[in-house]
């Protein structure tokens, strides 16, 4: 049985551990511009759900101008990816293929839909195709999965589901930002769903499905964290407006270290062993949480190249011959956004 987790606080560390991708964050320039747009909003509560008296003007236009920028028909804000997720899924009323890695956020939506589900073997796309042969339904994958850093299949998946006439859900929580023109990430714009958080590479809080008008009015009638939570206080709307503002002008090929990330994406694990102790801030993942422990490397916009390169070296040091394949060439010399 694993011990029991306990709260701590961040380390001193070079961070390879949290989701703060583009160091946005810690940025001063994020920081500053949220306050000039929460000046100008001039509120702090939203008072109520969206329903009730949460609802505004400003919210509305930010939906729109988000759902414009990931060429969407429409987005729906909520208080968390985990909520997106969790109303999504519990809104949908057809079967629900699921890849065996998705958050848990997307299984507890499930269960609270009540439908029929069944797993699908990660990234298994003969599996995939077995499974819609016998059936229609909703197909729910992640773009860059949080656990290994492993990357759907999204094209061939998006075909299997077309053929077969089901949909298709994505969870572009670890992507957004990072992949795809602008950070608009990888899955394509015409699916059923997208899934979007702004807690990770954006740098603040909060998550939104991106949708067909349809589909928006129907998650606004039945999922439950969206009728029954509180909206979102305006000083999230500001932040999320201001990284938006922000982001899509980064030079990303300062900023992701590209060229260094295992199987083309930031993060990347490493068996975990009890008696070390990192010279590094890791994210410690054990069951449930994945089969066996592992320690989680991410890598951010302000890893420095001599910390990467220590960090090769130490991983070099556990095993022989496990240190990725880095291309150094384009290590870039980064630091955190101002």
């Amino acid at each position: 049985m694993s011990p029991l987790r306990r709260l701590s606080l961040p380390s001193s560390l070079p961070d390879f551990a949290s989701n703060d991708y583009l160091g946005l964050a810690r940025s001063a320039l994020l920081l500053q511009t949220t306050q000039t747009i929460l000046e100008k909003v001039g509120r702090i509560g939203s008072t109520g759900s969206r329903l009730v008296t949460g609802n505004s003007l400003y919210t509305q236009a930010l939906e729109e101008y988000i759902a414009q920028f990931h060429g969407s028909e429409t987005a729906l804000l909520f208080g968390s990816g985990y909520m997106a997720n969790m109303g999504l899924l519990s809104a949908l009323d057809q079967t629900i293929y699921f890849d065996t890695h998705v958050h848990p956020s997307v299984k507890d939506g499930i269960c609270l839909s009540r439908q029929k589900s069944l797993r699908l073997r990660h990234n298994d796309l003969n599996h995939l195709e077995w499974r819609l042969k016998k059936g229609v339904g909703i197909v729910c994958v992640n773009s860059i999965y949080s656990t290994d850093g492993s990357r759907a299949p999204l094209q061939q998946i998006q075909e299997l589901t077309e053929r077969y006439g089901c949909s298709l859900i994505v969870d572009e929580a670890h992507a957004i930002g990072i992949y795809g023109k602008n950070g608009r990430g990888l899955a394509p714009t015409h699916v059923f769903a997208r899934v979007i958080t702004f807690s990770k590479a954006l740098g603040c809080y909060g998550g939104a499905v991106l949708c067909s008008h349809a589909l928006k009015s129907r998650l606004l009638n039945r999922a439950r964290p969206c009728i029954y939570s509180t909206a979102l206080s305006y000083p999230l709307l500001a932040a999320i407006q201001a990284t938006y503002a922000l982001f899509p002008q980064m030079d990303k090929e300062r900023a992701l270290l590209h060229e260094l990330m295992w199987g083309e994406s930031h993060i990347a694990v490493i068996p975990y062993q009890e008696q070390l102790t990192p010279p590094f801030a890791l994210a410690h993942l054990r069951p449930p949480t994945v089969a066996k422990p592992v320690w989680r490397i991410s890598l951010h916009a302000y890893n420095t190249f001599s910390q990467v390169r220590r960090l090769t070296q130490w991983i070099a040091s556990l095993s022989p011959g496990s240190t990725p394949m880095w291309a150094k060439p384009s290590l870039p010399q980064s630091s955190p956004i101002s």
